[in-house]
């Protein structure tokens, strides 16, 4: 319940920050400087700002529930055949089950060599690249495609509309660069280990999908962070924009050196 209550309270606490600096960064503010950031929150965060932000939340969670799933089968699939033991395997027929250890015993030698061959080669060829938590790199692409053509779009309305071209690169490195193709894979690749690491059901169905809850918010702070950083680094400039750049290529870097040894 406490991770529960923390991580909804730091993503709504980033929902109304992405409130509070898109209402800065509007030519139509009229925020002054010496307003305080909650007074600014609780004046520009509507209920239109919440549902833009939470509704698109729900399928994440969702999606961490039935990934946790996914994995739980995975799991039990190697747990099965390491412990793997043929005495206990039924069958209906006595005249089967004796054809059957005839023919064991002829191709491997016997029933311990046969048990031996599916509780270490067989599994480690089945299940090593079955619980591998890394992905394709070509479908992290198509994950961020719908954020990525959000912003090339208005990289297109930046360079029709005469933007200079430090802000046209510093629009390309903070938020095509660094936010697309950087920090989205990163936090999906964290969002996918989780999912595995813990994957292992709770002792109730309550606290169970709490677990998925909580690691379904986690991705979204770290989705809305990233967002936030992208969109304040822009603003600053291009020399912050290079900074942020720079920082998500090492996070996806490390995300992805962590998915392959997994």
């Amino acid at each position: 319940w406490i991770l529960f209550t923390v991580t909804s309270f730091i993503y709504l606490f980033l929902v109304a920050l992405r409130c509070h600096i898109i209402c800065q960064s509007s030519p139509s503010s009229s925020h002054s400087s010496s307003h305080s950031l909650s007074h600014s929150i609780s004046q520009g965060l509507t209920f239109d700002d919440l549902t833009e932000s939470l509704l698109p939340a729900l399928p994440v969670l969702v999606a961490a529930h039935f990934l946790r799933g996914h994995y739980v089968a995975k799991h039990k699939l190697s747990s099965d055949l390491e412990h793997f033991d043929l005495g206990s395997v039924q069958c209906s027929s006595d005249f089967d089950r004796k054809f059957i250890y005839e023919a064991i015993s002829t191709w491997y030698g016997s029933v311990a060599n046969f048990t031996d061959f599916v509780q270490d080669d067989l599994r480690e060829e089945l299940v090593t690249p079955i619980l591998s938590s890394s992905m394709p790199l070509a479908y992290y692409l198509v994950l961020v495609t719908p954020s990525l053509s959000v912003y090339l779009e208005i990289f297109l309305a930046l360079w029709k509309g005469g933007a200079p071209s430090d802000v046209m690169i510093s629009h390309v490195l903070a938020f095509l660069l660094g936010y697309c193709l950087c920090w989205c894979p990163a936090y999906l690749a964290l969002f996918i280990f989780l999912c595995d690491r813990f994957a292992t059901q709770r002792s109730s169905k309550c606290m169970d999908r709490l677990q998925s809850f909580a690691i379904g918010m986690i991705v979204l702070i770290l989705s809305d962070a990233g967002n936030i950083a992208a969109r304040y680094c822009f603003e600053q400039g291009l020399y912050h924009s290079l900074i942020w750049a720079v920082f998500a290529l090492v996070a996806v870097a490390l995300a992805g050196c962590k998915a392959r040894r997994c």
